[in-house]
């Protein structure tokens, strides 16, 4: 799906779904379509690492031009994939991913407005609203769609409320034992689909993403929320540097616009 409206933090632009017959969905996201062969590949491997070899055999995807490429083909035949196209005649899909769309997009706009998170962030809204999905029960069905294909209990102890404040410990060489021992950072999701242990953070001060399974979390503090009713509190959490980021990713959010009475304002996307 895509290209997005914004561009997501770290450059990328689409979010590729997949979902079994069964209910278990499947995420990645990338900043161009050709991504698609190392996906597809990242697929097959972590299903074949959850339920073993000879569980998926057959793949249907849309009219894309990206998923009928020399490479994508070789990629069905080195792990002997059947495949085909269920809408040949238009580009976007139908049936049970065009509802997994419609679901995902739903979660990251309730997410994302209860934490006041910015648009750059929606790669990993996304995955994480595909990992929340395959955790939780839905109607209709006795187990969740993780258990169903792995018969595994799902494991929700990196699971947290989007966007709030975390404390990862710092791992790196400290100065001295005075040094502050923990980085604030920005709850994002888990390492799930990165194939990684732990809990994922942003740190607002660098940019990058951090993963951790030593950390402090405060789920009723948001920083971008906080931002409009208490920035001081974000300044002194994060310092100058990474209150700037934070500002400088909510402005993506906005954008002028000229009224019918030739007047501008800001509006949102």
């Amino acid at each position: 799906c895509g290209p997005q409206h914004v561009r997501a933090l770290h450059g990328e632009f689409y979010w590729f779904l997949a979902v079994c017959p069964r209910g278990y969905h499947w995420g990645a996201i990338s900043a161009k379509k050709s991504d698609f062969v190392t996906i597809l590949n990242s697929l097959l491997r972590h299903i074949r690492g959850k339920v073993g070899n000879d569980r998926v055999r057959f793949v249907k995807f849309d009219g894309g031009a990206e998923f009928v490429t020399e490479a994508a083909l070789q990629i069905h035949r080195a792990w002997k994939l059947d495949f085909s196209v269920n809408c040949p005649t238009h580009h976007w899909q139908t049936g049970p991913v065009e509802r997994g769309h419609s679901i995902h997009q739903d979660s990251m706009h309730t997410m994302g407005s209860y934490a006041d998170t910015p648009s750059v962030l929606w790669g990993h809204n996304f995955l994480l609203s595909i990992e929340v999905h395959n955790l939780k029960l839905h109607a209709g069905a006795d187990v969740c769609p993780y258990f169903d294909l792995t018969g595994l209990a799902p494991d929700s102890q990196f699971i947290y409320i989007w966007g709030c404040l975390a404390v990862v410990h710092n791992h790196s060489v400290n100065p001295d034992k005075f040094y502050p021992r923990g980085l604030p950072c920005i709850y994002l999701g888990t390492g799930y689909f990165e194939g990684v242990h732990g809990a994922k953070f942003l740190n607002p001060v660098t940019g990058q993403l951090l993963f951790s399974t030593n950390m402090t979390v405060s789920e009723h503090f948001f920083p971008f929320k906080e931002l409009v009713s208490n920035p001081a509190a974000v300044r002194d959490c994060f310092g100058l540097l990474g209150f700037r980021n934070l500002v400088a990713w909510i402005i993506i959010n906005k954008r002028v616009r000229k009224c019918f009475n030739s007047t501008w304002y800001i509006g949102t996307i």
